[in-house]
């Protein structure tokens, strides 16, 4: 029985343990209340308090208001600054005045409603004017783009005009030359008897004929004198082909003077 008053039944596993002591042995269970309390009420005390989902609303809220008030007070200024570009150059003021209308939207909604409002309407008259001239602008120098093309095109055909026909000319006049040539050399030809002078002068023209010989059909006589020489078609040929190519040309040259006629009315 002496044995038996030191120890007391463990209410937890229903093992035997000292009368005095703190935890099981055997499940580890405190077995006296008061100190377990009072060591919670120690841990409660030194655990740091976590912020609550309340907490962090708060301080992102407050650092979204001072962002937002930065942000309305640089769309006033970008709206300055934009319109001192405008005045230099409206091209220059697009890019500012368009940052200047977002950072204005953005904080809008803040104590510093009035500098983003400003901000808004500054920067939207200058985005809009902006766009405005900048599009004339750009239109304006595709107009002249555009007509200096078609001057240019038009001195071209006619250098090229031009050409042609200084060609046909002198085709033309080479033709009539060997055609003198041929008429002479038949004329002395058909003499019934021949003087030295008129050989001679038969030489010369057979000489002066094999200078365009690709343009004559002829036959060489054993004393080299050209036997009834006359006109190829070669000579014709070319001739027409310069005069249809002069054709063309001078039909897309017409097109072009038309075109410009009817940017001068409208002008």
């Amino acid at each position: 029985m002496s044995e038996n008053k030191g120890y007391k039944e463990c209410p937890f596993c229903s093992e035997k343990v000292l009368v005095n002591s703190i935890r099981c042995g055997h499940c580890q269970s405190m077995l006296i209340q008061k100190t377990v309390d009072s060591v919670n009420i120690i841990d409660e005390q030194n655990r740091p308090v976590p912020k609550t989902k309340n907490d962090h609303d708060i301080s992102f809220k407050d650092y979204t208001d001072d962002t937002n008030i930065t942000k309305a007070k640089t769309s006033l200024i970008m709206g300055i600054v934009s319109l001192i570009l405008f005045l230099f150059n409206a091209f220059f003021s697009l890019i500012p005045s368009g940052f200047g209308l977002y950072f204005g939207i953005k904080g809008f909604n803040t104590s510093k409603k009035a500098f983003a409002l400003v901000g808004i309407i500054l920067c939207s008259i200058i985005l809009f004017f902006s766009l405005f001239l900048s599009g004339l602008a750009y239109l304006s120098n595709n107009e002249i783009f555009s007509e200096r093309q078609l001057h240019n095109s038009a001195s071209s055909l006619n250098a090229q005009i031009s050409r042609l026909r200084a060609e046909r000319s002198e085709l033309e006049r080479e033709k009539n030359m060997i055609q003198r040539l041929i008429d002479e050399h038949d004329r002395i030809s058909s003499r019934s008897s021949l003087t030295e002078s008129d050989e001679r002068r038969l030489s010369d023209i057979s000489r002066d004929l094999m200078r365009h010989s690709r343009y004559i059909n002829y036959i060489v006589s054993g004393s080299g004198i050209l036997i009834s020489p006359e006109l190829n078609n070669e000579l014709d040929e070319r001739i027409k082909e310069i005069r249809l190519l002069e054709l063309e040309l001078e039909g897309d040259l017409a097109l072009i003077e038309y075109q410009l006629k009817m940017r001068e009315l409208y002008d």
